[in-house]
């Protein structure tokens, strides 16, 4: 496994970069900082292409307000209110938006170190976050492992592990932005097939944040159980597409995408998500056991969080994100799937991101 530097933060630290590889010439390039995924150059008939948006070095990322690649949490999206209550106490937790907790406050995951484990081979990585209590206001000592593993199928595979020593909240994700025409492209994604195996998904307010109600995508532009284009019906006339400025919601999936068994291990069954290019030479998979995705076409991308990759600058819609989850704003919303973690239990979900040539 390659490992080279990767920057200094403002901290002084030094960034790292690890690179993982396939027999099939797939690399994948993780860094330590924020646990993010920089780079998936995947070997494709026309060429190796990486098809994830990002940035050269360690300041770019701290300094880009987009989330890009990294590993979100503790709690992904929103929490209502910056507060929680667990057992009959009430915490307040770091409000970074109007009128909520966002992506874990001010420096989630997404903006601190992760220490290295370990490595397997050439193909795998494993991080720990240890996040001492009430950082950002999140109870309880949580110690998060996140395992990133390059198979020769052409996945990477993602497992988020974790106990905690007090109830705390978890709900972690990786909010990687993908351009199957690649990362140097100028073409956006609005051309791009999608499916989600989702009958339902989450009603937004007008701060994109879940009201609890479920609504059934049937008959509705937020319908992709069937390929649609991107952009066919983004920017139509339908209250939730407007309320975001184009697709931003959460999707309940249906189960059996990935089927866990003992020991650790698990089955493939459907992909819950499938993304192609244009003219269908380029496909994406997404399998996982998590109950949600949030479906994000980068509506908020600009030029003016600075450069991207090889000088390259950013534009709507140049990407999507298909963020595997709970659904987000879940303690305020009792009919959602719980994210609450005791002592004595353990995190443990995965999600698949597969690259068929």
């Amino acid at each position: 496994m390659e490992i080279r530097p990767f920057g200094r933060t403002d901290d002084g630290r030094e960034a790292r970069l690890f690179t993982l590889k396939n027999s099939n010439g797939m690399e994948v390039d993780i860094t330590d900082f924020g646990g993010i995924i920089r780079a998936i150059r995947v070997p494709y008939a026309d060429g190796i292409t990486d098809v994830v948006l990002g940035y050269d070095d360690a300041a770019g990322y701290e300094e880009g307000t987009e989330y890009i690649g990294a590993t979100v949490g503790p709690s992904v999206g929103q929490i209502r209110d910056a507060r929680i209550e667990l057992d009959g106490v009430i915490y307040e937790l770091t409000k970074n938006g109007p009128a909520f907790n966002m992506h874990g406050g001010e420096k989630g995951f997404s903006y601190r170190y992760f220490e290295f484990e370990g490595a397997q081979g050439d193909s795998s990585i494993t991080l720990r976050k240890v996040r001492p209590h009430l950082e950002e206001g999140f109870p309880g000592q949580l110690d998060l492992k996140v395992t990133f593993t390059l198979t020769d199928a052409n996945e990477l595979v993602i497992r988020y592990e974790a106990v905690t020593d007090r109830p705390t909240v978890l709900n972690v994700t990786n909010h990687s932005y993908f351009n199957l025409d690649g990362c140097m492209s100028d073409k956006d994604i609005l051309d791009h097939y999608l499916t989600i195996d989702a009958g339902t998904y989450s009603e937004t307010d007008g701060y994109g944040m879940p009201t609890g109600n479920i609504i059934p995508v049937a008959g509705t532009p937020m319908d992709f159980r069937t390929p649609h284009t991107v952009g066919e019906r983004i920017d139509a006339d339908y209250e939730a597409l407007k309320l975001t400025g184009g697709y931003d919601q959460n999707y309940d999936l249906h189960p059996g995408s990935l089927v866990r068994e003992a020991a650790g291990t698990y089955t493939l069954g459907s992909p819950c998500c499938t993304v192609e290019n244009w003219d269908h030479t380029r496909r994406m998979e997404v399998y996982t056991d998590y109950p949600g995705v949030q479906l994000y076409a980068g509506n908020s991308l600009y030029t003016d969080m600075g450069a991207g990759k090889g000088g390259k600058g950013f534009f709507p819609r140049q990407a999507l994100c298909l963020e595997t989850q709970f659904p987000t704003n879940a303690p305020a919303c009792p009919n959602f799937p719980s994210i609450v973690l005791r002592p004595g239990e353990k995190y443990d979900k995965i999600t698949v991101y597969r690259f068929p040539v």
